[in-house]
C-alpha cells in the first residue's frame, strides 16, 4: 500500500464525514468510524472514484474488509 494513498484517502474520509478527527490506518474498517454506514460509503465510493478516476464495482467492495484493502485496490488501478 502506497503511504500517499492512504493519506489521500484519509482526506476524502475527513471530506465526506465532515470529521477533522478521522485518523485512518490500513486495519480501520466501517465499525471503527460511527457515521460509516451504507449511505456514507456511497458517497465515500463517489469521492473516490472522482478523486482517482477509476471506477468502483460492487464486487471490489464487497472484497475490501479495511481501508489497507481499500488502499492497495487504488494502487493497483492507479499504477
Amino acid at each position: 500500500m502506497n503511504k500517499d494513498t492512504l493519506e489521500v484517502v484519509n482526506k476524502i474520509f475527513i471530506e465526506v464525514f465532515n470529521d477533522e478527527s478521522i485518523i485512518l490506518d490500513k486495519t480501520t474498517n466501517s465499525s471503527d468510524i460511527d457515521k460509516w454506514d451504507s449511505l456514507n460509503n456511497m458517497h465515500l465510493v463517489v469521492a473516490i472514484e472522482k478523486y482517482f478516476k477509476v471506477r468502483i464495482k460492487l464486487k471490489d467492495i464487497q472484497s475490501w474488509d479495511n481501508v489497507g484493502a481499500l488502499c492497495e485496490w487504488i494502487s493497483n488501478k492507479t499504477a
